[in-house]
């Protein structure tokens, strides 16, 4: 299988979108969802940067490119942006993660 027949089988998919935005719910996603693309693409790097949004920031990342994926059928761009999302956390965040669930499941 060639990667044009991929795409173009991946791009015929257009039922995802087209149950996603029938009726009101559709018309009103649009327009919530540009101002929220656009206002996390402009303060992406201050809120990356200070490190008490940066999760915040970084899960937003996550939902608008896999919205991006599933709505506007891009193939492979939103796959690789999340996993570049990588590059932002600290270099122990497995560790930190691991030493989270533990205090956690101590508790409960």
């Amino acid at each position: 299988m060639t990667s044009t027949s991929a795409t173009i089988r991946y791009a015929s998919c257009d039922w995802v979108v087209a149950q996603s935005l029938a009726g009101r719910l559709g018309s009103d996603i649009p327009p919530v969802g540009r101002a929220i693309r656009l206002y996390w693409d402009v303060g992406f790097w201050l809120l990356v940067l200070w490190r008490p949004t940066r999760w915040a920031a970084l899960a937003v990342g996550v939902f608008m490119h896999i919205g991006t994926h599933v709505f506007l059928m891009v193939a492979y761009f939103p796959i690789v942006s999340v996993w570049a999302y990588l590059a932002y956390l600290p270099y122990d965040w497995v560790e930190q993660l691991t030493r989270w669930r533990a205090i956690r499941k101590a508790r409960a």
